[in-house]
């Protein structure tokens, strides 16, 4: 599993990589372990907070989108309700990233560990973007 870079910035953090690496063939209570143990949490509401992206890569991003939205051309909003959100589509990352990051990293295991409760097991790995 190659770690996601542009030029010579890495994109993913280590301990994602790594909770996703070892995540295959975990039972759902040791990949909990797993993820609290390399910094991740999770709330009483199922909210997920896993380190995902090193900073150096967050703070290109945020540069970007700055750029972006200083383009002078009209741009996509997410949705209506969402004035100031970005299509990363139209910026060229739907591929480049957020595919390749859902096909390469968030693995049936992952998925079967987030998506408790609504059939995880049962979606395709080409499906989880």
């Amino acid at each position: 599993m190659d770690v996601l870079q542009i030029n010579s910035i890495k994109i993913l953090c280590q301990r994602f990589v790594t909770i996703a690496h070892d995540a295959t063939g975990l039972s759902k209570e040791k990949l909990m372990s797993l993820i609290f143990h390399m910094g991740g949490d999770i709330t009483e509401a199922m909210v997920y907070k896993l380190p995902v992206f090193t900073k150096a890569f967050c703070f290109k991003l945020i540069d970007e989108i700055s750029n972006f939205e200083k383009f002078p051309g009209r741009k996509t909003r997410p949705n209506t309700m969402n004035a100031s959100g970005i299509s990363l589509d139209e910026m060229g990352l739907s591929d480049s990233l957020i595919t390749s990051l859902s096909r390469d990293f968030f693995n049936q295991s992952l998925a079967s560990c987030f998506l408790t409760g609504v059939g995880a097991s049962l979606i395709p790995n080409e499906h989880l973007l």
